[in-house]
């Protein structure tokens, strides 16, 4: 598996859980576990105007990464994120800004002491985070499919599709979360070869990620955040 494979199966542990932006909260908490290793994420957003800063805070003993995207108009603008994961080896600086006519790239391999610079000239491309938040705002219903262009490091665009498979009720601590349960995988001839990803995001809006599980992780919202109580099947 490439490096553009291999970090899509990561990201998508990681990032289609634990950097969902939300609406209603200020912040989001999640307990999860990578490769049998406890990961905590303290997630925070803010809204000026037009502009969306979604930053997300993964810690544990053996993991280290900040990651900020912001959002335009509802369009990926920029993204800067630094990584120390003892786990996979990985240690990286990674930041894209949006130009005129294109995105430009630097990725600053640490582990290697190698720098990459390059240019996306994808027309909307987008992080898992940014995708994520349009989704948010979506109105959903099942048998929906919707396809998107993930930006990946260092520079590449890899397409994805989400599908609302059903509708189920998740119990997270006191809370019962009407939810749909979707499918991530690649829009492409080889997705069979990769792991699948199962997601589960509320039903109400926002359609926050309430539970994500694959064949390496499992992620789940935890139930002191206040969010819940907007969300929760009694609540109107």
């Amino acid at each position: 598996m490439n490096l553009h494979q291999k970090y899509l199966c990561k990201v998508i542990i990681f990032y289609l859980l634990l950097n969902t932006p939300p609406l209603l909260a200020t912040t989001l908490e999640y307990d999860g576990i990578y490769k049998n290793h406890k990961v905590n994420t303290i997630y925070t957003f803010k809204k000026d105007n037009s502009t969306n800063y979604i930053k997300s805070e993964i810690t544990s003993n053996k993991i280290s990464e900040i990651n900020q995207t912001i959002l335009k108009n509802g369009e990926f603008e920029s993204l800067t994120q630094t990584t120390s994961n003892e786990i996979d080896g990985e240690y990286f600086y990674w930041e894209i800004y949006k130009e005129d006519g294109f995105f430009s790239v630097t990725f600053n391999n640490h582990k290697f002491n190698e720098v990459f610079t390059g240019r996306i000239y994808e027309e909307k491309p987008l992080t898992l985070q940014g995708i994520i938040y349009k989704i948010q705002n979506y109105d959903l219903k099942l048998n929906q499919t919707f396809f998107f262009k993930l930006i990946t490091p260092w520079k590449t665009i890899i397409p994805i599709r989400f599908k609302i498979i059903e509708e189920t009720t998740l119990q997270i601590g006191k809370y019962n979360i009407p939810s749909y349960f979707i499918k991530l995988e690649l829009d492409l001839f080889f997705r069979s070869l990769l792991p699948k990803t199962s997601i589960w995001i509320s039903k109400k809006k926002p359609h926050i990620l309430i539970k994500q599980i694959d064949s390496k992780s499992k992620y789940t919202i935890k139930s002191s955040n206040t969010i819940l109580n907007e969300l929760d099947d009694e609540s109107p």
